[in-house]
């Protein structure tokens, strides 16, 4: 045969596919999270805010999550069973019918075209835009708002854009409340976006020698940096910083 068994494009369309799937395990396990509130709203603090939960067998939620299949005990620690659960939960999330009608995720499915050029996701623009569409929509929200919805905002716009071609994760030893990496695999390339809170150029700085590294890893030379910024008198901007032989293109907002 002249194509590889296995490429980074195979395994995402083969992910793409099974997560679009409307089998009885994913009827099962999702109707569980449609139904019981409690269960949906912690599930929702562990992929979103990055709240680190003790495990406790006497936690109703947890017991239930755990005996659903979504989360496993980790070092006594809560952790989401495998990625195949994970994204399809942010997915229920994400595509709740009130998530699918606010105006960001509108934005990103309208302009989704302006995105790809030759089937080639264009990162930087996204960035580009979502600065511009989030300062639009957001700019006089408060502090709290930012904090917990500002990286469900980003996305919401991503999966917009990549809706049916791509897919994306998040890493899990990377999702706290100060910070979270999303990788996004888009027709065999991938691009690693780190989303984080604005604490200063110091610690700015040491978030970009982390995703530096974090690139490293995955073997790549260009990354990518949102930073959700509270000062009042900050300036929204995307600018290029280069790290040695790694390139990192930073958005703040």
């Amino acid at each position: 045969r002249d194509k590889m068994p296995w490429t980074i494009e195979g395994i995402s369309d083969a992910v793409g596919k099974i997560l679009m799937e409307n089998n009885t395990l994913f009827g099962s396990i999702m109707g569980k999270v449609q139904s019981n509130a409690e269960l949906r709203g912690t599930l929702e603090k562990i992929l979103f805010s990055g709240d680190a939960l003790p495990f406790s067998p006497d936690d109703t939620s947890l017991a239930d999550a755990a005996m659903y299949g979504f989360i496993q005990n980790i070092d006594g620690k809560v952790c989401i069973s495998n990625r195949i659960f994970e994204t399809r939960l942010y997915n229920f999330f994400l595509f709740s019918n009130e998530m699918k009608s606010t105006p960001i995720a509108q934005i990103g499915s309208g302009e989704k075209e302006n995105f790809v050029v030759d089937g080639h996701l264009q990162m930087e623009t996204i960035l580009e835009r979502f600065v511009t569409v989030f300062d639009d929509l957001y700019h006089d929200q408060d502090a709290k708002f930012d904090e917990e919805e500002g990286r469900r905002r980003f996305l919401l716009f991503v999966r917009a854009i990549i809706n049916g071609t791509g897919n994306y994760y998040v890493e899990a030893e990377t999702r706290n409340r100060e910070r979270m990496d999303l990788v996004i695999d888009y027709r065999g390339e991938r691009f690693v976006v780190e989303l984080k809170i604005w604490h200063g150029n110091s610690y700015n700085e040491r978030g970009e020698q982390q995703l530096s590294n974090y690139l490293d890893y995955f073997h790549l030379q260009k990354g990518y940096m949102l930073s959700f910024c509270f000062n009042k008198n900050k300036n929204p901007e995307v600018r290029h910083i280069q790290l040695g032989s790694k390139e990192l293109v930073e958005a703040v907002v």
